[in-house]
């Protein structure tokens, strides 16, 4: 009768143990927003790459806005052809490039014709220059705002290394607590 005694409060007490440990899995589970650690590091590793790749193509972008302006800042180069703008999706640096490119086409070709005194090449001249202003004006607001893109992909990035960092802690805990529960039942 001790013996049966015995057992049967052990059992009380052990039950209640028990459902204490499944109570603080939840409770784990809830505090991290986990399902399944090894899915969720799984989709972490995944959204890190994707993080990673976006802020690759923005620091190339701000390369490339770079390389634009130097070339177009650099005197050797002031009646030369822009280069393509390479992954920049911008229709005004677009336009602004394919007019400057335009003039000076327009300008060459008036060259074999005239002296560069003549009005006329003056007058493209000036254009030429007005478009180089105004592509550097807009290669400025690029790059302000792509440095501001980059910035927070930046941090996004930050972030998402931070959680997955802190997986292997979170599996450990995890694991300790699911080896309570065996140890339990």
């Amino acid at each position: 009768d001790n013996t049966i005694a015995f057992i049967d409060e052990r059992m009380v007490l052990l039950t209640n143990e028990l459902g204490d440990i499944e109570g603080g899995i939840q409770s784990f589970r809830q505090r991290n927003n986990l399902i399944d650690i090894e899915t969720q590091g799984n989709a972490e590793l995944a959204e890190l790459a994707k993080a990673e790749e976006k802020l690759n193509l923005e620091e190339v972008k701000l390369r490339v806005i770079g390389m634009i302006r130097d070339y177009l800042n650099n005197p050797a180069k002031k009646y030369q052809l822009v280069p393509s703008t390479l992954g920049i999706e911008d229709l005004t640096l677009t336009g602004l490039v394919s007019e400057y490119n335009r003039l000076q086409l327009q300008r060459e070709a008036d060259l074999r014709s005239m002296p560069e005194t003549h009005p006329s090449i003056q007058l493209i001249g000036s254009q030429i220059e007005k478009v180089r202003s105004s592509i550097i004006e807009n290669l400025s607001n690029l790059r302000n705002s792509g440095e501001t893109i980059a910035s927070e992909m930046r941090r996004e990035y930050q972030g998402i290394l931070a959680r997955l960092r802190a997986v292997p802690g979170k599996e450990r805990e995890f694991n300790e607590i699911i080896r309570q529960q065996g140890i339990k039942k």
